[in-house]
């Protein structure tokens, strides 16, 4: 159907995307994210088969791979500036899903989009706007309650950054990431608690050009046992080596195995002089 010369918008729908249908151009919205897809009308022959654009952003220099239907299509590297803008010519009619993915220079995942599109002969859908989550990352998958935790990633550079902690309760961190993409931020895991962690952040360009989310990453804090620190001599763990640890000691004298593993001080299995010898060397006698 044409209307004033210019042929009917096609239906573009994505992963949790709602459409609004106007005239030439079609606007998308996932949340807070606007992409926005025109289609025109290609010169005569209409029988010519549909062309796709996609113009988004990742990070820079970021292998960025689009698939149709789970076929691996073509695969490009993202600019400096995190940009890339791909033409997909010859493609089938009808509904047609593609997926963005990309790897940034690290290697590291960005949070893949997906675009269910109704393609028509004749005509060219242009997908814009695409900005890619961050990619998310930690440095250690379990700490002890005290230590710190670093969640990195990349994305645009000199973009906003938000990432969401979240467990018993969520805190927000904002990072702005450097002129390489790059964003870091150090958690102290006192000011978390104990438990399992989940991270996930967006990213905001200066243009106010709005990510989706990034995959999420979990992360444990564990108590701290009441032996972390203390001498292996310390045997009652109450921070001194004194008659008390003595007295522990005497008790699993000769014993394999004892059912106090701490008294068999050097791990050798059994309670002997050996054991004696380094209480001896760690003795504060208070």
């Amino acid at each position: 159907m044409r209307r004033g010369g210019i042929a009917s918008t096609t239906v573009l729908t994505g992963v949790m995307f709602i459409a609004l249908l106007s005239f030439s151009r079609l606007v998308v919205w996932a949340g807070d994210v606007s992409i926005s897809a025109s289609v025109v009308q290609t010169p005569e022959p209409v029988a010519a088969n549909p062309i796709v654009q996609f113009i988004g952003i990742a990070s820079p220099s970021a292998k960025v791979t689009v698939k149709r239907a789970g076929e691996l299509l073509t695969t490009l590297t993202a600019d400096a500036q995190a940009g890339f803008d791909l033409t997909l010519s010859d493609q089938p009619t009808g509904k047609v899903t593609y997926e963005i993915a990309a790897l940034d220079a690290a290697g590291d995942s960005l949070a893949p989009l997906t675009f269910a599109l109704d393609l028509k002969s004749g005509t060219t859908t242009i997908v814009s706007g695409v900005f890619l989550g961050p990619s998310i990352e930690v440095d250690k998958p379990a700490v002890k309650l005290g230590e710190n935790v670093n969640v990195f990633g990349a994305t645009a550079p000199q973009s906003k950054v938000t990432m969401t902690v979240s467990s018993t309760t969520t805190k927000t961190f904002t990072i702005e990431a450097d002129a390489s993409g790059k964003w870091k931020k150090l958690l102290a895991t006192r000011d978390l608690g104990v438990g399992t962690h989940t991270a996930k952040a967006r990213a905001v360009t200066k243009e106010n050009v709005v990510s989706s989310f990034s995959s999420a990453v979990s992360f444990v804090v564990d108590a701290l046992d009441p032996a972390d620190g203390k001498k292996p001599a310390d045997i009652n763990t109450d921070g001194k080596v004194n008659l008390i640890d003595f007295s522990i000691l005497l008790f699993y004298w000769k014993q394999k195995n004892p059912a106090n593993p701490r008294a068999d001080i050097n791990g050798d299995g059994t309670v002997n002089l050996i054991d004696f010898s380094i209480m001896l060397f760690q003795w504060d006698g208070t």
